[in-house]
């Protein structure tokens, strides 16, 4: 239900270009492909699968579910994956390599936008506002992001810091 069941909250930072990029080079990183074609999510596809699925593991199984298994000469000898163990290893090999490009993607590019740390600063200023941040990224990759563009003393301050893994579900 967060964030729109705590009054005037607001998304302050998407950071989902970076996750887009760090999906697209996990992908290249084990060369896949789906029926002879490079694995890559488009900014337009990506924006309508980051907003109908929650999670990194989930998306990656919905479109593969949806558009194929993808094929990669490291993964079952270059086959799709036969089952849901292989399919699972697959995910979860892509899910670690994407937290890595992740985190180097933030390390160099990630940035608040302008006047959101302003913002931030005076909701927690104001003791009558409830101050949050909350993502559906891996807790590695999200602890990055927070640490490197918000920084820890705000992050201290904080009524709610929540991660992938913290909640219950991770879209509603």
């Amino acid at each position: 239900m967060f964030p729109s069941s705590i009054p005037n909250s607001k998304k302050i930072k998407n950071q989902e270009e970076l996750h887009r990029r760090a999906y697209n080079a996990s992908f290249d990183f084990y060369g896949l492909k789906i029926a002879g074609t490079p694995l890559v999510w488009s900014v337009e596809y990506y924006d309508i699968l980051a907003n109908t699925v929650g999670g990194g593991k989930p998306k990656m199984k919905f479109h593969f579910g949806e558009n194929r298994w993808p094929v990669g000469a490291d993964f079952f000898d270059g086959a799709i994956p036969n089952g849901e163990d292989e399919q699972n290893q697959l995910v979860d090999a892509l899910q670690d390599k994407k937290t890595e490009f992740y985190k180097e993607i933030v390390a160099s590019t990630a940035t608040a936008r302008p006047g959101v740390l302003r913002l931030m600063d005076e909701a927690i200023n104001d003791p009558q506002i409830a101050v949050g941040i909350c993502s559906a990224a891996t807790k590695a990759g999200f602890e990055k992001v927070v640490n490197s563009v918000v920084g820890p003393e705000r992050l201290s301050k904080m009524d709610v810091v929540m991660a992938g893994g913290d909640g219950v579900c991770k879209k509603t």
